[in-house]
């Protein structure tokens, strides 16, 4: 972690991880699982542009100018393929070893994206082609501009590589876990030296807190608030520890926390 080549403490984190992940991917598992987890906002962006989409679609539909079946026909077909492709969520994968926490992430869908994209080349972009010769440029006007959107699918269908990071037991300092609730289900969320979210339930989660407890550095908090625990003398210990023995592990991974993660 000396090496003159990392400029900073963000790389000289990612380096350590890099030779962590490549321990400890192999590692016999003291426990493991997975967890699908969407992206923050996704669902509700899908439910705004489902009824964005599916009102000029009906409007499209009820106008009688030139062109306007074969613009909704464009409108609803986007329409499904944006809402199918959203609905992939993440995929993490979480073991925890005898050296310490591994995390994979990744998206789902993939077969899916590739197939909705052949969709596209072979369906949609020729009637959006076909709109423009029969109707000329004027077809893309008002609501019939929004059609055009379906150009940037192809970003929305670009694969992200798998994210894998990995942190071993003695360069963990502080635990903070809460309760991360929403609509549906309410999660443990455990974030070990706040570079990796854990996320769990029910009987799981006990059990991940149980091996934590067992595995964590003497010296290690545990904290359900951090700001309240900030004035702390454990707390001022522990930072203590860390600025003289890994100081990197507080900076911040370029890729953190797990928002990909």
């Amino acid at each position: 972690m000396r090496d003159q080549a990392l400029l900073d403490d963000s790389s000289r984190l990612v380096v350590f991880m890099e030779r962590y992940v490549s321990l400890m991917k192999d590692e016999s598992a003291i426990l493991e699982w997975e967890k699908d987890v969407w992206v923050k906002g996704l669902r509700l962006i899908l439910l705004i542009m489902f009824v964005f989409l599916f009102s000029i679609t009906v409007f499209v539909y009820l106008d009688n100018n030139k062109g306007g079946i074969i613009i909704g026909s464009i409108f609803l077909s986007s329409m499904l393929l944006i809402g199918l492709l959203s609905c992939y969520p993440d995929r993490h994968q979480y073991k925890i070893t005898e050296t310490g926490i591994y995390f994979r992430g990744y998206r789902r869908g993939r077969r899916f994206r590739q197939s909705a994209f052949k969709f596209m080349m072979i369906v949609c972009i020729p009637l959006v082609l076909f709109s423009l010769i029969w109707g000329g440029p004027m077809i893309f006007a008002g609501a019939g501009a929004g059609m055009l959107g379906i150009f940037a699918l192809p970003a929305m269908m670009k694969e992200r590589k798998p994210k894998e990071m990995a942190i071993p037991w003695e360069a963990i300092f502080i635990f903070c876990n809460y309760t991360e609730k929403s609509f549906t289900k309410e999660d443990k969320v455990i974030i070990p030296q706040y570079q990796i979210k854990l996320r769990c339930n029910g009987e799981l989660a006990n059990r991940v807190e149980d091996i934590i407890r067992e595995k964590m550095r003497p010296d290690c908090i545990y904290t359900e608030d951090y700001f309240s625990d900030i004035e702390s003398d454990d707390l001022k210990f522990a930072k203590e520890k860390l600025m003289d023995e890994l100081p990197f592990v507080w900076a911040a991974h370029p890729k953190n926390v797990n928002d990909f993660i």
